[in-house]
C-alpha cells in the first residue's frame, strides 16, 4: 500500500476530517489486513435465496394440504374448505418466505413489519382473487360439460381436447391465484423490483401448480374422486414454483448486491433494494450485520446514483474503508472490498455498458487522428 496519505481538498474542508486521517494512519501504519473467511460450499447453498426461498414455500403448501385435507369434500360444491383453500395456501407460504429469510439473515425486528402486513394484504387479495378463481372455473364447467356421465368418474375418457381446454381453465385460475398472493406478500415495504419479482414469481407459480394437477390424475391417479393425492401434488408445487421464481425474478432483476466475506453471515448475498441501503448493527437496518462490536448501528448507507451506487459514511465515529482506503463518501465500482469494522462486504454489481466520459473519449479521438 501507499505509505502516503491522499485527500482531496474537498475532504480537507469536511468536518470529520480529523478522525479520517487518524483512521488512515492506523490502517498505514497498524492494522492487519482482515483475511477473508472460506466460505463452504454447503453454508453457500444454505444462505442462497434459491435454496431457502423455494424449501419455505413448499413447505407452506405442505402446511395447508395437512390442516385443510381432512375436511375437503370432493363432491360438495363448495363448503368453508374450498373457501379457505386459497387464502390459506397463500398466507403459510408467505409466513414460511418470511421466516426463512429472518433466520437467513438474522432480520427478524425489520421483518416484522412485512410479515404483519405481507400476511393481511395476501389474505386479502386472495378472498378478492376467489371471486375470479371460481368465475374461471365455472366457465369450465359451463363451456365443457362432459357429454358422457361415465366421465365424471374416468378422467382417462376425457378426449385430449377436452382434457387441455379443462388444463388450461384451472391453469389460469391458479395462475390469478399465484398473482394475488405474489401482490399481497410485497405490496408495502418493499420496491418496485420486489415486488415485480413476487408477482412474476407468483403468477408462473400459480400456473405450473394447476398446470401439474390434471395430469396427475389422468396418467397417475385415474380417478377423479381421488383428489387428496392430486391437491397434495399441486400445493407443494405452487409452493415450490412461487419460492423458485420469486427467488430467480430477484435474482435476474438485481442491478447492485452486496456480498458478506467474513462474520456469521459470510457467504450471503443482500441484494441492493432499497434507496438507501442501511448498513450496520442495528436489528432495523436493512443489511444487519452483528457480533461485531466495532460497527455502529446505521454505519453506513448505500445510495442509488444514476446508474451506480455511492458509499457514504453515516458518522464520523464510524470510520470505513474501501479497498483498504478510508473514505467517506465514494462512488462503488463492481469488485470493491468495504471494511467495517472487522466484517469485510464485497460491492458487485451486474455488468452494463458504460459511456466514456466525453474528455476521455476526445483523448482517444486524438490518439487515432
Amino acid at each position: 500500500m501507499d505509505e502516503v496519505l491522499h485527500i482531496s481538498r474537498d475532504d480537507l474542508y469536511q468536518p470529520n476530517v480529523d478522525s479520517t486521517l487518524a483512521h488512515a494512519k492506523a490502517v498505514l501504519q497498524h492494522a492487519q489486513p482482515i483475511v477473508e473467511e472460506h466460505v463452504s460450499p454447503l453454508r453457500r447453498v444454505l444462505l442462497s435465496h434459491l435454496f431457502f426461498t423455494p424449501l419455505a414455500g413448499l413447505l407452506g403448501g405442505l402446511t395447508t394440504w395437512l390442516i385443510l385435507e381432512p375436511w375437503i369434500d370432493d363432491w360438495a360444491e363448495i363448503n368453508a374448505a374450498a373457501i379457505l383453500f386459497f387464502p390459506m395456501t397463500a398466507t403459510l407460504i408467505v409466513v414460511y418466505i418470511y421466516i426463512a429469510d429472518a433466520i437467513a439473515s438474522r432480520r427478524f425486528l425489520s421483518n416484522i413489519g412485512r410479515l404483519f402486513s405481507g400476511v393481511g394484504f395476501t389474505v386479502l387479495f386472495s378472498f378478492v382473487a376467489f371471486l375470479p378463481v371460481r368465475l374461471l372455473l365455472q366457465l369450465k364447467v359451463l363451456l365443457l360439460s362432459p357429454p358422457d356421465l361415465a366421465w365424471a368418474t374416468d378422467i382417462t375418457l376425457w378426449p385430449s381436447s377436452f382434457f387441455i381446454g379443462h388444463l388450461i381453465f384451472r391453469s389460469l385460475a391458479w395462475a390469478v391465484f399465484g398473482g394475488a398472493l405474489g401482490l399481497g406478500m410485497n405490496l408495502i415495504k418493499s420496491t418496485r423490483g420486489q415486488r415485480r419479482a413476487s408477482v412474476m414469481g407468483g403468477l408462473v407459480g400459480g400456473l405450473l401448480g394447476g398446470l401439474l394437477f390434471d395430469p396427475i390424475n389422468r396418467f397417475l391417479i385415474p380417478a377423479i374422486e381421488q383428489g387428496d393425492v392430486m391437491r397434495l401434488t399441486a400445493l407443494c408445487s405452487v409452493g415450490l414454483s412461487v419460492g423458485i421464481f420469486v427467488a430467480l425474478s430477484e435474482q435476474l432483476g438485481r442491478d447492485g448486491w452486496i456480498r458478506v466475506l467474513t462474520g456469521p453471515l459470510r457467504g450471503k448475498a443482500f441484494i441492493l433494494y432499497h434507496n438507501p441501503t442501511i448498513i450496520g448493527a442495528s436489528p432495523t437496518a436493512n443489511i444487519y450485520l452483528f457480533k461485531d462490536p466495532k460497527i455502529a448501528p446505521e454505519h453506513i448507507a448505500l445510495q442509488r446514483v444514476g446508474n451506480g451506487y455511492e458509499l457514504i459514511q453515516s458518522r464520523s465515529d464510524a470510520p470505513v474503508s474501501v479497498n483498504n482506503l478510508p473514505v467517506h463518501r465514494r462512488r462503488l465500482v463492481s469488485g470493491d472490498q468495504i471494511i467495517l469494522g472487522d466484517t469485510i462486504l464485497l460491492f458487485e454489481e451486474r455488468a452494463k455498458k458504460r459511456t466514456a466520459p466525453t474528455n476521455q473519449r476526445i483523448k482517444e479521438a486524438k490518439v487515432e487522428i
